[in-house]
């Protein structure tokens, strides 16, 4: 009598269990990544902001000193004011602010502390607005002022835009009409 001899074939490959078991575990590494993922993100954005806001009101106020006052407010949002190319060159300014928004001079600023004169504003528009929450704003401020949005250089401007003051009005501050 033959002798049946079973030939067993191996499969190779994954079982359904293999990889479900796999796709566990690379989800829970992804879950435990992606918090430092996003603090280290937002955390580069609060300093490109606060960077570029040292970085624009170190270029007003050497046009200020320059010219014995400060530039005109005639451009719109994102664009470069008057006389400030030089100064400012074309680069950051005219990008999208990393929190949303674009860079905007303002001449003078009516905020929670009254009327400001020389002021950095990041603005919102149709088709980018500030997204940055309060927490965030206030992270930023720590970077570069007091830590507090009504109070100091950075804070909250009209309709809650974020505002960096470079210089208060001589006139708000005397009383003066």
């Amino acid at each position: 009598m033959p002798l049946l001899v079973k030939k067993f074939q191996s499969k190779s490959g994954f079982t359904l269990i293999e990889l479900a078991i796999v796709g566990l575990i690379i989800g829970m590494l992804g879950a435990l990544a992606i918090p430092g993922i996003l603090k280290t993100m937002r955390a580069s954005q609060n300093s490109t902001v606060a960077s570029d806001l040292r970085i624009f009101s170190g270029a007003f106020q050497r046009y200020e000193l320059e010219h014995g006052d400060w530039p005109a407010d005639q451009q719109g949002v994102g664009e470069v004011p008057q006389d400030m190319e030089g100064y400012l060159g074309e680069g950051g300014w005219k990008r999208r602010v990393p929190i949303g928004g674009l860079y905007n001079w303002d001449r003078y600023n009516y905020n929670g502390g009254g009327l400001s004169e020389a002021v950095i504003e990041i603005s919102s528009t149709s088709n980018n607005n500030v997204v940055a929450s309060r927490e965030q704003l206030k992270e930023i401020d720590e970077l570069i002022d007091d830590g507090v949005l009504t109070s100091g250089r950075f804070k909250l401007g009209f309709e809650n835009s974020p505002i960096y003051i470079l210089g208060s009005s001589q006139y708000f501050e005397e009383g003066i009409d």
